[in-house]
């Protein structure tokens, strides 16, 4: 029988455990995981629809409420970075599109990795390890967050826990191990979102630090033809994207700033005390580690390893390529998640004295459960397409027309006034001046279908202007001077509506000479509003 290559548990680990938590039996650690994993489906599910739909959430539920032919095509000519959400959720839908039915996928997600992130700790570190990290993170304001969004963040989460989880399956057991479907679900985390890329080369640094001659190198390469050969679709999807000058280009480039407020997030998102207490914990894991290694216990000392490099190596890779790739993100390094909290885990389980693990547990749990109530209350920084729609189908009446700007952003609004209840028939599309821009209607509709758009009205209309990055003072001294002009050719702004990353402005003509609506000069010239975001 083949020997594993990492003890099962981890040396020592149970041990730990006795000291750290009594006599606990399996039972009760089954009992407090199932009371963590419920704790996760309600924090998540609370106030799931509590505020509407953000654009990204709408171009999820729009490209998956295509028919299957349409949606392998918008997935590869553009839509490739999370392919995998948008089938699921392409199915998902038979159950409904309000609100809460497609976020309530993600929360499925995300409830779901809080018992593998137990697995992992209790296989590397002793249950008592597992069961903190599950509780941090049944309790992170960071993951609550992105459980509560139709986009595929939640799920590649999940993927990447699974996926590590099998890992170390593997590597402890290999009479039961089985390395092809480790390759294929590295395959299936990638088809999620393309970052998760990072934890792959995370894997294979950690399997890098092996004892010698304990890396499973047949294994490994039966792993990895599973994976070639699964994702060879996905790599020729991205290349083709690539080729047409397509890559991800909106944000800015990454800077100390952003992987700081990244950490922050990880740790809870709950100021600095939090940040250098988890980091404590940390220090304390890499410490043990360290003096393992040194006692020449190095197979003691990889789980260690393992979770660092999890945790840091995609942050790391994101900053190391920023000056080719800009996008420094941090829902895209959401799969770090577990793998920190594991580290935290880890780290009180060995702290010394108990009483001060305890304490410090205590305090690290406390400041989690602070930051909740903040993840449900969002409507100051994200668009709610909810209140922006009702706010102009509650004003629209016959002949009143709307123009959006990107043209995009007309999705979240066509899903508010389907919804809408009686049916909203007002405002009309319409075209105004000569800007356009390309929409995502166009890139799904089959062929010999038209977008008309409805006879332009003649005296009231909306303009809805999206903008992916604060409005700087340039570009609000250009849409001034653009004002003023139409103002001149007899068209006059009644109202205009700041919401995050929206402004809405309604226009009535003057005068019964007020210039047509396809004579006006661009309301928009000099502004930036590319948003190519995945």
């Amino acid at each position: 029988m083949e020997d594993p290559v990492l003890p099962f548990p981890a040396a020592g680990a149970e041990r730990h455990v006795s000291r750290f938590s009594g006599n606990s039996s399996a039972l009760t650690c089954w009992i407090l995981l199932g009371l963590i994993t419920l704790a996760a489906a309600l924090a998540r599910s609370h106030a799931l629809a509590g505020r509407g739909l953000w654009l990204d959430e709408a171009i999820s539920v729009f490209i998956s409420h295509q028919r299957l032919s349409v949606l392998f095509r918008v997935v590869r000519d553009g839509e490739i970075y999370m392919a995998l959400y948008y089938f699921l959720l392409h199915w998902w839908l038979a159950f409904g599109d309000s609100e809460f039915t497609v976020r309530l996928l993600s929360v499925i997600f995300s409830v779901a990795t809080v018992p593998f992130t137990f697995a992992i700790g209790s296989r590397l570190f002793g249950r008592a390890a597992g069961l903190i990290a599950a509780g941090l993170l049944t309790f992170s304001s960071f993951h609550i967050r992105f459980a509560q969004e139709a986009r595929s963040y939640a799920l590649a989460v999940l993927l990447a826990t699974i996926a590590t989880w099998l890992l170390v399956r593997n590597l402890q057991g290999p009479q039961k191990a089985s390395w092809g479907a480790y390759g294929v679900l590295l395959s299936i985390m990638v088809y999620s979102h393309l970052y998760a890329l990072t934890v792959i080369v995370a894997h294979c640094a950690a399997l890098l630090c092996l004892p010698h001659g304990k890396i499973p190198w047949k294994n490994l390469a039966r792993s990895a033809v599973w994976f070639v050969s699964l994702s060879l679709p996905l790599a020729l999807a991205a290349l083709r994207i690539l080729a047409r000058g397509n890559p991800v280009k909106w944000g800015a480039a990454s800077g100390f700033s952003d992987v700081s407020a990244f950490v922050d997030l990880l740790a809870g998102n709950r100021g600095s005390l939090l940040v250098v207490l988890d980091f404590i914990m940390l220090a304390v894991l890499i410490f043990k580690a360290v003096r393992m290694r040194r006692t020449g216990r190095a197979g003691d000392g990889w789980p260690a390893l393992l979770v660092l490099f999890w945790f840091s190596v995609p942050i790391i890779i994101v900053v190391a390529v920023a000056e080719f790739w800009p996008p420094f993100v941090a829902r895209y390094l959401l799969p770090c998640l577990p793998a920190f909290l594991l580290g935290v885990g880890a780290g009180l389980t060995y702290m010394r004295p108990r009483s001060v693990a305890w304490t410090l547990g205590g305090a690290i749990f406390i400041l989690n459960v602070a930051a909740i109530p903040a993840c449900y209350h969002l409507s100051g920084v994200l668009d709610d397409w909810r209140v922006i729609s009702s706010g102009i189908l509650g004003q629209a009446g016959p002949g009143d027309g709307i123009y959006f700007y990107p043209e995009y952003s007309r999705i979240p609004f066509e899903y508010y006034r389907d919804h809408s209840v009686p049916a909203a028939v007002w405002p009309k599309d319409i075209a105004v001046g000569a800007a356009t821009t390309s929409a995502p209607t166009a890139q799904v509709a089959e062929p010999g279908e038209q977008n008309a758009a409805a006879p332009a009205p003649t005296r009231r209309f909306w303009v809805v202007f999206h903008h992916p990055t604060p409005l700087t003072i340039e570009t609000r001294r250009n849409l001034a001077g653009h004002l003023r002009s139409w103002r001149g050719k007899g068209w006059r702004l009644l109202q205009a509506q700041e919401y995050p990353m929206v402004v809405v402005m309604f226009f009535e003509a003057s005068s019964s000479q007020a210039a047509p609506l396809d004579e006006l000069p661009s309301l928009f010239e000099s502004t930036n509003t590319r948003d190519d975001r995945p």
